[in-house]
């Protein structure tokens, strides 16, 4: 290509795009929990702690209480409206503790919230799985993987995901020790 058809390929290109195309709405807007897609679509399991020592960012301490770091998002990016989502918890299936060599997380250990609420300014939020750490530094949970299952429901606006609205969350009790003061 020559020089001239260059710069007038480049005009034309220029010329054609409106200002704030990049702001288009765009997209399905489907709620779902980003943990459940770590894997990328492999398995909805979310490892914690993941990553190594101070690279881990999906928990932290405070109060006596490891707290998940959890969430739901909207994908799309039409314009911005609230909605809420109901988050259950439940014993995950013999199937998955055989798989991930675990046992259930006991409900009587963690506290979990039944709602999460996303206003119009956001297209997520965080929210957090709490485990008791004193419960977890227990000689009955040496060694032991724990495994939680979560799951969102009844949105108030939008729609649920296909996949992506339930996650396995899989705790290395070893792993977290290291982690206590």
């Amino acid at each position: 290509m020559n020089y001239k058809s260059i710069i007038l390929l480049l005009l034309l290109v220029l010329l054609g795009c409106a200002k704030g195309d990049g702001f288009t709405e765009f997209g399905y807007t489907y709620i779902y929990i980003p943990q459940s897609m770590i894997s990328g679509g492999i398995d909805n399991n979310y490892l914690v702690p993941a990553g190594g020592e101070e690279n881990n960012y999906n928990f932290k301490i405070e109060d006596n209480k490891v707290k998940i770091i959890m969430g739901v998002l909207r994908s799309g990016s039409l314009r911005s409206e609230s909605y809420s989502v109901d988050v259950k918890s439940y014993t995950p299936s013999n199937e998955v503790l055989t798989s991930l060599n675990g046992i259930a997380l006991p409900e009587s250990i963690f506290t979990l919230p039944n709602t999460v609420s996303v206003g119009s300014d956001k297209t997520g939020e965080v929210f957090y799985l709490s485990v008791d750490a004193t419960a977890l530094k227990s000689e009955a949970f040496n060694n032991q993987t724990l495994v939680l299952t979560i799951e969102i429901s009844n949105p108030s606006n939008y729609e649920l995901a296909e996949k992506g609205t339930k996650v396995n969350v899989v705790i290395d009790v070893e792993k977290i020790r290291g982690f206590f003061k």
